[in-house]
């Protein structure tokens, strides 16, 4: 990620990642506050990657047991195992933009 203020990269962690869950970060550079903007690209690879590695194996898991709580325990864990670390690489790579302190 690039600060907007002072153009500093910096790596997105996964425990930063993991303390703004509304995709609000702070410079460690400046101490600045930035959010990262959301594109039509940014939302469908995101869903692309919810229902190959969230949903799919979920309902798999279902069709097989018959239990909704099963299923549901393996789309909580996929979606810990893989989905959130796709979307850290993928707010990585994206734009910031300046919020107002």
């Amino acid at each position: 990620m690039k600060c907007p203020h002072c153009q500093h990269v910096q790596k997105l962690t996964m425990r930063a990642y993991y303390r703004s869950p509304r995709g609000r970060h702070v410079c460690v550079s400046c101490t600045q506050r930035f959010k990262l903007r959301w594109s039509f690209s940014y939302v469908a690879l995101l869903a692309l990657a919810s229902l190959t590695t969230v949903y799919a194996p979920a309902l798999i898991l279902y069709w097989l047991t018959r239990s909704v709580w099963l299923a549901a325990l393996c789309g909580v864990a996929c979606l810990f195992l893989f989905c959130f670390p796709i979307d850290r690489l993928l707010d990585e790579r994206r734009d910031t933009e300046k919020v107002p302190a």
